[in-house]
């Protein structure tokens, strides 16, 4: 497994804090990956939800 890339760490840490919810940038090869948003409830997925549709 590659050590983590510093500029995906820094967009996720930017990305965590812009939807005070934790967030995880996972590469793959290619350029591919996945954008993991975190919630602990449903009124947190709907926050959530609020802000990605603003």
């Amino acid at each position: 497994r590659k050590p983590r890339d510093a500029d995906l760490a820094v967009l996720e840490r930017e990305l965590s804090e812009r939807l005070a919810t934790r967030v995880e940038l996972l590469s793959a090869r290619g350029g591919r990956g996945k954008l993991v948003l975190h919630y602990h409830n449903l009124d947190a997925l709907d926050g959530l939800l609020a802000k990605l549709r603003r």
